[in-house]
């Protein structure tokens, strides 16, 4: 038995086209993510921006329609309110 021949160095050849074609498909997948991320940012935001929009608008809405509704609840408390009072206002103007 030889014991240099069991010692020998051993040449392992690499395929480096195999590691360009890897580092360049993991590249293009890194590149596609973030487009896709991209893309799922621009449309949250501009659907965002539609829907507080749109909220908005909605609570400008309610809050004249509770407007409205105050000033006629007055108006009508205002022209109901008792005889009495009423007179004695006018009373105390005409003095």
């Amino acid at each position: 038995m030889n014991i240099d021949s069991t010692h020998q160095s051993i040449v392992i050849e690499t395929d480096t086209k195999s590691i360009k074609n890897a580092t360049k498909n993991i590249l293009q997948f890194v590149e596609q993510f973030q487009k896709e991320l991209e893309r799922i940012k621009d449309e949250y935001m501009m659907k965002f921006t539609r829907d507080r929009t749109f909220i908005e608008h909605e609570l400008n809405r309610l809050l004249n329609d509770e407007r409205i509704a105050f000033d006629k609840i007055d108006r009508y408390l205002y022209e109901h309110r008792p005889h009495s009072t009423k007179s004695y206002d006018n009373r105390r103007n005409h003095s």
